[in-house]
């Protein structure tokens, strides 16, 4: 986690009071097993995204979500085979950050279905990021120098690693 705990702990309550005032939401449920991941309750989170599907299965945010925890826990093929469940939902939605998707099939080695996750951003400076990162693992390398640098204060390795496919 590198944003400001305060910050999670209002993300938190939202979400909390958001599933008081409506305990069917999916969203709120959604939110509330991300928060768990990124504060390192993934035992938690596991057993919470688990039972979001098994209560939502027909939900995109559900199978999202466990596909999140999933990645943060090593399981990758069991990540992916979430996110392709989630895609098939709703191939076009932007529900939850779907694009980190990407993620899970560049840790599998999977790049041109990475793509295909990238591509619900285009044009961002994140998805500016992935796309660096997948043209040079498929050694493209003058393809990756042409893409504008992206803009995230957190990720500044992307300059270090522009530099050095520059020289």
């Amino acid at each position: 986690q590198t944003g400001d705990p305060r910050m999670m702990d209002k993300f938190e309550a939202s979400a909390a009071r958001a599933r008081a005032l409506d305990p069917a939401s999916v969203a709120a449920d959604a939110s509330l097993t991300l928060a768990h991941t990124e504060r390192g309750d993934l035992a938690g989170a596991l057993k919470e995204a688990r039972d979001l599907v098994r209560r939502r299965p027909d939900t995109v945010e559900s199978h999202f979500v466990l596909s999140y925890v999933l990645r943060y826990v090593g399981l990758v093929d069991e990540a992916v085979h979430e996110c392709d469940v989630a895609y098939s939902l709703d191939r076009y939605t932007r529900t939850v950050g779907l694009r980190s998707c990407a993620v899970a099939f560049i840790l599998r080695g999977d790049l041109a279905r990475a793509s295909d996750y990238i591509q619900l951003e285009y044009g961002t400076d994140w998805a500016r990021a992935l796309t660096i990162h997948t043209l040079v693992g498929e050694d493209k390398k003058a393809e990756a120098l042409r893409i504008t640098p992206p803009r995230i204060p957190q990720w500044n390795s992307y300059d270090a690693l522009l530099a050095c496919l520059a020289n």
